[in-house]
């Protein structure tokens, strides 16, 4: 086992902060860094002034970070962050030391897997299935989920319908989502849960492309920053000795397991919570048993080769041959939804082509940028793919 540290963020200036992540040396290098969208299922009884905030606002986390760290109890950031960190909530676990050999080899692994097909109702054009879908109101994941977006303000802004959250962010993020869980559990109940785990891994959540990209699961979280201040009980739990909390019925308090879990789509992931057999695994081995489990859905900015992209990674419909050359400028082009064929562009070595979201070669707006970096950026339905040059230019071919 390894000790590995999670990280919600709030960065001093952005740019500071993703540019100090870039010149990080290889070894100092994070297991994953996202970006924070929103609590599907916020905190309820853990932890909820630390990661919802203690004021009228709801915090506004902006990155998870993931690294190995040197000690169990290690809650601090790679060396050269914190200057660049205005607030951070942080989390120790044990992951097994396979799963981190294996890490890289099985991201790559679920980027290249086919896609499971979802029906044409769930999608960013057509999502009447997620409009028509019906929530049981006994579980502890539907889409009938409330939460307060990040940054709105507890008192006078409306939580929203995670349904409706669903669709919105769907409309504009159309690959991969990892979802951030915490678990807590009742006393005596932690066992119980493995057999979600079981289920979800067997078919309940793998049949939606659903996998554990980075789980501590059955072992002791080391610590997390604000156990000090809040304790691992709640008041109420504190007079209530009969639940077992601190006694050898019920020994472990506080969070006991984390976990990062990849989605090939937040359509997937919406179309998981309306299937009748999650929603069974969820009734028979998460009501009753989870003392609180909040989820966080965040998507994966990656490092490589000093640079930082979003990895987003959808399916490619078709071929595109991108040739830099020249000098002074970068392109910009659109969506490659439509039509086969290829297209040839050209940017400066040290300048930027960025393809992203055109409907068709035809009507494909071109404009000018000027980048620094010397990095392509191919974006087709959600996939980023990126590659480097330097002197005269680089070919790159995308596509199946």
């Amino acid at each position: 086992m390894a000790p590995v540290t999670f990280h919600l963020i709030i960065t001093q200036q952005p740019k500071g902060f993703l540019s100090a992540l870039q010149n990080l040396p290889h070894a100092s290098r994070p297991l994953y860094v996202g970006e924070v969208n929103h609590w599907i299922h916020a905190p309820s009884t853990l932890s909820t002034a630390a990661l919802l905030g203690s004021t009228d606002t709801v915090t506004k986390w902006q990155h998870l970070l993931i690294h190995q760290t040197s000690t169990p109890d290690s809650l601090a950031l790679p060396t050269g962050l914190d200057e660049h960190v205005k607030e951070k909530w942080s989390i120790t676990a044990e992951v097994s030391d396979d799963l981190l050999a294996t890490y890289a080899a099985a991201q790559a692994k679920r980027l290249s897997n086919p896609i499971p097909p979802l029906p044409t109702c769930w999608s960013a054009t057509n999502h009447s299935g997620l409009d028509a879908a019906t929530a049981p109101p006994d579980l502890e994941a539907s889409i009938a989920l409330e939460a307060h977006p990040l940054g709105s303000n507890k008192k006078t802004d409306s939580p929203v319908v995670l349904r409706d959250w669903l669709r919105a962010f769907g409309t504009r993020h159309a690959g991969p989502v990892q979802v951030f869980n915490l678990l807590s559990y009742n006393p005596g109940r932690r066992q119980d849960f493995y057999g979600y785990l079981a289920a979800f891994a067997g078919f309940a959540g793998s049949k939606y492309g659903g996998e554990g990209a980075i789980l501590h699961i059955g072992h002791e979280v080391g610590d997390w920053s604000s156990r000090e201040d809040e304790g691992v009980m709640t008041v109420k739990e504190a007079t209530e000795s009969a639940k077992g909390y601190g006694t050898k019925d019920g020994p472990l308090v506080g969070w006991e397991d984390v976990a990062l879990v990849w989605y090939p789509s937040i359509w997937h992931f919406a179309k998981m919570l309306d299937d009748p057999e999650y929603a069974e695994a969820d009734r028979k081995y998460k009501v009753g048993v989870m003392r609180d489990g909040p989820l966080c859905c965040c998507t994966e900015l990656e490092m490589e080769h000093s640079s930082l992209r979003l990895r987003t990674l959808g399916r490619v419909h078709l071929a595109l041959l991108l040739h830099l050359g020249l000098a002074g400028t970068a392109v910009a082009l659109g969506d490659l939804v439509k039509d086969a064929g290829h297209m040839v562009a050209t940017a400066p070595p040290g300048g930027l082509l960025y393809a992203a979201n055109v409907v068709s070669f035809a009507s494909a707006t071109m404009r000018s940028i000027r980048r620094g970096g010397g990095v392509l950026i191919v974006y087709d339905r959600g996939r980023y793919e990126w590659g480097g040059w330097s002197g005269g230019g680089a070919r790159a071919t995308y596509g199946r």
